[in-house]
C-alpha cells in the first residue's frame, strides 16, 4: 500500500472505546492503514429482542457475516475476544505480546474523576511493565490518562457487576464485566493489484449494505434502519423504565454503528483513490459529513434518558435517522452505478465470499 491515505477529515467524531483502542493497536502493525483496515463492514444490525440487553459501550457491530470473521477475511485484522474465566492468561499474553485491550469499570480506576463515584463500562489499553505489581495503561476517554496502574486496581475494574444507576450513568452502565479482554494481530494480505482488490471489496461491501436479511441475532440492512425509526417514533412506552431501556439500547446501537462508519469512510475513500474515481471520492466526503445526522440522533438519545418523555425528542431522533438513511441510500446507489461502469457485476455469491491472497498489504 504505497499510496498514503489522507483521511484526517474523517476521524473527527468520537468513536466507541473498542474502536479507538483497536485503531491504536492496529496502527502499530500498519501505521498508514489502521483506519481503513477497520472499515471493512457496511451493514446496519438491529438486534432482535432477545439480544438487545447484550449491548454495551464496547460492543462490536452485528453483521450478517460475524464482524470479527469478516474483518479477518477481508483485511487480515484478527481480533480475538477472550471471555471470562481465563485467570492469569492476560498477564502471560502481555509479557509475550506487549499490549491488549481490556474491559473495565471506571468506578475502580483511581485516576478517573468517577473513581468510587460512578460505574461505567469502557475499554483501555494495558501493557506490561518491569514491576509485576503494576501495569501501564492508556485510557483515551477524556480526560485521557497514560501511566501506571496497580494490578490489584485493574483486577477490581476487570470484575464488576457495573450496576446501572440511571441518574449518574444512564447509558454506559448495566453490563457486568467478568475479566474479558481482546488481543489483536494483523496478518498481511497481498495486493498484486490494489485496484482489483479495491473493486472486489467494494462489491462485497455494496452487497452487504444493500441487502436486507434476518438471522438468529439481528435484522440487517435498509429494513433494519426503517424498523429502528419505527420503534423510536412510536408513542409512549408502558413505563418510564421501559422507555429508558429502549433509549439506552438505541444510543448504544447508534454509537457502535457510527463508529463502524467512521472507519468505513476511510476504506471507501482509499478504494476510490485506487480505482481513480473522483466522483466516488466526493460522494464519500459528502456521506461522511452526513454522519452528523446519526451523531445527532445518538446524542439526543443519550440526553433524553435523563429527561421526561417528549414528542420533540422522538421527532429529532427519527428526523436524524431519516436523514442518515437517505444519505446512505444515495451512496449505495452511486457506488453501484460507479462499479457497474468498471466491470460486469459479479454474482452475489462471489461478492460475499471474496478471497484475498496472502502477502503484504501494508508496505
Amino acid at each position: 500500500m504505497n499510496r498514503a491515505v489522507s483521511t484526517t477529515w474523517i476521524r473527527t467524531r468520537v468513536v466507541s472505546s473498542i474502536f479507538g483502542n483497536l485503531e491504536r493497536l492496529v496502527e502499530s502493525h500498519a501505521p498508514r492503514s489502521a483506519r481503513l483496515l477497520l472499515g471493512a463492514r457496511w451493514s446496519f444490525g438491529l438486534p432482535l429482542h432477545h439480544r438487545r440487553g447484550e449491548l454495551h459501550e464496547y460492543s462490536f457491530p452485528l453483521n450478517p457475516t460475524d464482524f470479527l470473521h469478516a474483518l479477518a477475511a477481508r483485511t487480515g485484522v484478527v481480533i480475538e475476544h477472550h471471555p471470562t474465566g481465563e485467570s492469569g492468561v492476560l498477564y502471560d499474553y502481555l509479557r509475550e505480546a506487549g499490549a491488549a485491550i481490556v474491559a473495565v469499570d471506571s468506578f475502580f480506576l483511581p485516576y478517573r474523576p468517577a473513581f468510587s463515584r460512578v460505574h461505567s463500562n469502557r475499554t483501555i489499553i494495558v501493557k506490561c511493565t518491569s514491576d509485576p505489581s503494576q501495569v501501564w495503561v492508556e485510557d483515551s476517554w477524556p480526560p485521557s490518562y497514560r501511566g501506571p496502574l496497580l494490578v490489584s486496581d485493574l483486577e477490581r475494574a476487570r470484575h464488576s457487576s457495573v450496576p446501572r444507576v440511571p441518574h449518574l450513568e444512564p447509558v454506559f452502565s448495566g453490563h457486568a464485566i467478568g475479566g474479558e479482554w481482546f488481543s489483536v494481530e494483523v496478518k498481511p494480505i497481498c495486493l498484486a493489484n490494489p485496484r482489483d482488490w479495491a473493486v472486489s471489496i467494494l462489491w462485497t461491501l455494496l452487497a452487504e449494505a444493500s441487502t436486507s436479511t434476518v438471522n438468529a441475532d439481528a435484522q440487517y440492512g435498509p429494513d433494519a434502519v426503517r424498523q429502528l425509526i419505527d420503534n423510536l417514533s412510536a408513542g409512549k412506552c408502558s413505563s418510564p423504565e421501559e422507555r429508558d431501556s429502549t433509549f439506552q439500547e438505541a444510543a448504544l446501537l447508534l454509537r457502535t454503528e457510527l463508529s463502524a462508519r467512521v472507519y468505513l469512510c476511510s476504506l471507501l475513500q482509499a478504494c476510490a483513490g485506487w480505482i481513480h474515481n473522483p466522483t466516488l471520492e466526493r460522494a464519500v466526503f459528502r456521506y461522511s459529513a452526513s454522519l452528523s445526522h446519526l451523531e445527532m440522533a445518538r446524542d439526543i438519545l443519550i440526553k433524553a434518558t435523563r429527561c421526561e418523555d417528549h414528542p420533540l425528542y422522538r421527532a429529532c431522533i427519527t428526523g436524524g435517522l431519516c436523514s442518515f438513511r437517505a444519505a446512505e441510500e444515495r451512496l449505495i446507489r452511486l457506488l453501484e452505478d460507479q462499479l457497474e461502469k468498471l466491470l460486469q457485476r459479479p454474482s452475489r455469491m462471489q461478492s460475499n465470499n471474496s478471497a484475498f491472497p496472502q502477502g503484504d498489504l501494508y508496505a
